[in-house]
């Protein structure tokens, strides 16, 4: 839907898939009690996750980032709850969003499709 109304009033979109704690590799205490609150969703959570991953729909819509992993290795507090970050985690997150934006934008400046006014609009 979001997709259309870009086309209809000449923006484009983005959109992200974020992490959360059950995937990260190195947790600290607290979250590792908030995702033990969750416990009976995780493996729910995990498989859609897994199943956004290897969405071949999804793998081929540029304007989609995956973001999910963006946390995994990073040590310290970064989860308050299963999927609400920390400020520290907002920052990582926050750093792979930006750089997406700015490859988009620069891609949407040197594209071919000069009739299209969101690449216009970059330009």
């Amino acid at each position: 839907m979001v997709e259309q109304l870009g086309k209809g009033f000449g923006f484009r979109s983005l959109h992200f898939w974020h992490p959360t704690v059950f995937e990260k590799k190195r947790t600290v205490p607290f979250e590792r009690e908030a995702a033990e609150q969750l416990a009976w969703a995780r493996p729910f959570l995990l498989e859609v996750y897994e199943a956004v991953r290897v969405s071949n729909g999804l793998r081929t819509v540029p304007c989609f980032h995956d973001l999910s992993h963006a946390l995994d290795n990073h040590p310290g507090l970064l989860f308050i709850d299963y999927c609400h970050t920390t400020e520290a985690g907002n920052e990582v997150i926050a750093e792979s969003i930006a750089r997406e934006a700015i490859a988009s934008l620069e891609a949407a400046g040197q594209g071919s499709d000069r009739g299209d006014p969101a690449a216009a609009a970059v330009r």
